[in-house]
């Protein structure tokens, strides 16, 4: 179909083609447009023969292709469509919303459209702005259901040895005096470590650390830490390692690594009581290393998986176990600052497994 054979075609269209400040169009039912407005040429840098000389589905968004053709038949059974939104490619590869009113008239279909992208990026970024303040929000009420728990219960241990020893002091033991004072050296180390926790969060989340790099074989470090846990002899026989070669060296600080391994397997015990079984497992290949932590625990319930390494955010199956919801949240933002990643797989009371991988060192 020419731009002769238009009806009506005269020197007053074209003019109104030439000033619109509209993306005006006349297309067949061939899928071609037949004439576009100068307009069109300002927004996506085509000419407009570059435009007619091409299918339309060619310039939109791939993820767009279905419903512009479910539209496209819709005018073809002679109803019109009104705020029909799609995305058209620009000569230099961007794409641009477009909201469009068309309506057919015997063999052409005749349309009107509006780049409306800025007004589709603000509104994202109002969506995204909202979502953000709503998980602050998430977060606020998180901390404060956490201080409460997690600072009530020792301040008030706390506050009953102090009244007792004050009260009762004269009548107790010597043995006695030491538990009270035990107890409460306790609570105040509990309490010191959540501090510890909270501040540390902070630091990550506002990028104020600046880890030292330096070598360290990630295989060593692990077998000290299991170490570490196997000082209590009701945990011999139940963490089991294995490794695919003797050495595997990444760059990291080793303060911050060893919080990793040590935050997972500390996890991985306390999720899976009574009877824990712990396989930590380190392989890799010529460019990176991987941990692999797994359990036989509780398990995470799928409706928690996207939020678990969100600060104060506990599993919705981990209420009668102690916590404080932020060392998953320490544990990735050390990971990431080390150019690593970490995710996990989990089967409701089966057990997790996470995963953790380090670019290794030339």
């Amino acid at each position: 179909m020419s731009e002769e054979e238009l009806p009506n075609q005269n020197l007053e269209l074209e003019s109104f083609f030439t000033i619109a400040l509209d993306l005006l169009s006349i297309s067949g039912k061939d899928g071609y447009f037949i004439k576009v407005s100068r307009e069109w040429e300002k927004v996506f840098g085509y000419e407009e023969h570059e435009i007619c000389s091409r299918p339309f589905t060619d310039f939109i968004h791939p993820d767009d292709v279905e419903a512009t053709l479910r539209a496209t038949q819709a005018l073809q059974g002679k109803k019109e469509i009104f705020h029909f939104v799609n995305r058209y490619r620009t000569k230099q590869g961007e794409y641009r919303y477009l909201e469009w009113n068309s309506a057919p008239d015997g063999e052409f279909i005749y349309s009107a459209a509006r780049d409306i992208t800025d007004r589709v990026n603000l509104q994202q970024s109002l969506e995204q702005s909202l979502r953000h303040e709503q998980e602050l929000n998430d977060m606020k009420n998180r901390f404060i259901a956490m201080v409460s728990h997690e600072l009530r219960t020792p301040l008030s241990s706390i506050m009953m040895s102090t009244e007792n020893l004050r009260s009762y002091r004269d009548r107790m033991s010597s043995e006695q005096i030491d538990a009270k004072l035990i107890s409460i050296q306790s609570q105040i180390s509990h309490l010191i470590n959540l501090l510890n926790d909270v501040l540390q969060t902070s630091r990550l989340q506002q990028g104020k650390l600046n880890p030292r790099k330096e070598k360290v074989d990630l295989i060593a470090m692990c077998k000290s830490v299991i170490q570490d846990f196997l000082i209590d002899e009701r945990l011999s026989g139940r963490i089991e390692f294995t490794s695919d070669t003797e050495e595997r060296r990444v760059a990291g600080e080793p303060q911050l690594l060893r919080l990793v391994f040590y935050n997972l397997i500390a996890n991985a015990i306390k999720y899976s009581q009574p009877n824990p079984k712990v396989m930590v497992q380190v392989t890799g290949d010529h460019q990176q290393a991987q941990l692999r932590i797994s359990d036989n625990g509780i398990g995470i319930p799928e409706a928690d998986h996207k939020k678990l390494f969100q600060p104060f955010y506990r599993a919705s199956n981990t209420r009668k176990i102690d916590g404080n919801g932020l060392g998953l949240n320490i544990v990735q933002e050390i990971v990431h600052l080390h150019q690593g990643t970490i995710y996990f797989e989990s089967e409701l009371n089966k057990g997790t497994t996470f995963t953790v991988k380090f670019p290794l060192i030339n």
